[in-house]
């Protein structure tokens, strides 16, 4: 029988890496004019990134 893939953690994942791409082009955007602003959307994209990987594998993964 097939693993049932759960959408709605998948969507999750969905938005958690939309919101990391925001993230990091706001960071690039900013670095130029303030570092310090750059490096904390920096950790929180870091962040963001590691939320969504871990509802991806865990859609993924009948661990």
């Amino acid at each position: 029988m097939a693993n049932q893939i759960d959408t709605n953690k998948l969507k999750q994942a969905e938005a958690a890496s939309s919101i990391v791409k925001d993230m990091i082009t706001s960071a690039i955007e900013q670095s130029a004019a303030n570092t310090t602003l750059a490096s904390e959307a920096l950790k929180q994209a870091s962040n963001e990134f590691y939320f969504g990987y871990f509802v991806f594998h865990e859609t993924i993964c009948d661990c």
